[in-house]
């Protein structure tokens, strides 16, 4: 027994590391593509820099509370989206745009976690696919118009890795339900929601999203 527990506690801190890892690598290749560019102008202070590392060790944590049991392909894939939605994060409360090539980097890793588990189960029946078209299509003709595409395409990357676990529509608005929910929770704390229900400014939306993602996969997924 304690053998078989010390294994477990190994394979959780390896689980870990391996998500830290795949996740610095993501935000570094991402920060240097993106320094290619001659518009690239964003700056990280220290102490961002410093929350930043944070958030990636959460992310990670999140990431082995999600996939328990994952290999390490999965992990390492699972970290490369936590990854890109770390930076995407960054872009949007400094910049408050996000660049596209980081959601292509997303869908990259989301379709090679689609291939992954294709191969294992060996049919796509076994994937709610229809749910996710769906979700899409609906974020970007209807959802689309409350919020900013950057939005859309994480709902619809986060509903991508949610499709791979076998998770379908339900799944995918119930993860907007818990942004939402995180987002008027804070916003009302800071005050900054009218008498009439709206924002007295516009909020970057994707740390609610990531935040929401995560809280979904580690708890709304779990019961």
């Amino acid at each position: 027994m304690e053998q078989m527990t010390i294994s477990i506690l190994l394979r959780i801190i390896g689980q870990y590391l391996l998500g830290i890892w795949a996740i610095q690598v993501c935000l570094w290749i991402l920060w240097e593509i993106g320094q290619k560019d001659p518009d690239w102008h964003l700056r990280l202070s220290r102490r961002e820099r410093r929350l930043l590392l944070w958030a990636g060790g959460l992310s990670a944590a999140a990431v082995v509370r999600a996939e328990p049991a994952a290999d390490m392909g999965r992990t390492i894939l699972l970290g490369a989206f936590a990854g890109c939605l770390l930076t995407a994060c960054v872009m949007d409360l400094k910049e408050q745009m996000v660049y596209r090539y980081v959601w292509l980097a997303a869908y990259i890793v989301v379709a090679a976690m689609g291939m992954s588990c294709l191969r294992a189960r060996g049919e796509l029946s076994a994937f709610p696919v229809r749910d996710l078209l769906l979700f899409c299509v609906l974020q970007f003709a209807l959802f689309g118009q409350m919020y900013g595409r950057a939005d859309c395409f994480a709902f619809c990357g986060c509903a991508g890795v949610l499709c791979t676990a076998n998770r379908g529509f339900a799944d995918d608005v119930f993860h907007m339900v818990v942004t939402f929910g995180l987002l008027t929770g804070v916003q009302l704390l800071r005050r900054t929601v009218t008498a009439a229900g709206r924002l007295r400014k516009p909020v970057p939306m994707l740390p609610y999203i990531t935040a929401g993602f995560w809280l979904w996969v580690d708890f709304g997924l779990r019961k």
